[in-house]
């Protein structure tokens, strides 16, 4: 429909960017990521080179005690109603508050990163190629 082909299509471009940054950071070249490559034989390069490029920026981000502080300052009630819900759920949850909130501050660092790299990415849209694209679920 009208409504999911933006949605769609900011994904399209959004995937196609981190694959153009992960490029330009010499990933492809990486003996690392050549031999992750040459292992996985049936795999998509592209998620590939995606992945490694991901988890090379996850590697170099760093969360400081402060921060997780802050975090869990700043959200108290939401973590209070996240553990008294863990604690009905499970006698003996899987990750800590502390690994928790370290995985959503990372994983909002890097979405950061991402977007502040994308945004120096120029862009330049073919018209007819955009109107070609069959986004709709069937061409999956």
């Amino acid at each position: 429909s009208q409504e999911i082909r933006p949605t769609m299509l900011n994904n399209l471009i959004r995937h196609k960017a981190i694959l153009q940054l992960a490029r330009q950071a010499g990933v492809p070249e990486d003996p690392e990521f050549q031999k992750l490559l040459a292992g996985s034989p049936n795999a998509d390069p592209g998620e590939i080179l995606l992945q490694f490029y991901t988890n090379r920026l996850k590697s170099s981000l760093s969360i400081s005690e402060a921060e997780i502080q802050d975090y869990s300052n700043t959200h108290a009630q939401e973590l209070a109603a996240s553990q008294t819900s863990l604690s009905k759920n499970s006698s003996n949850p899987a990750l800590s508050f502390y690994e928790i909130i370290r995985m959503k501050l990372e994983a909002q660092k890097l979405v950061d990163t991402l977007h502040q790299a994308i945004s120096t990415i120029p862009v330049t849209i073919n018209e007819a190629k955009l109107n070609s694209l069959d986004l709709s679920p069937r061409a999956r």
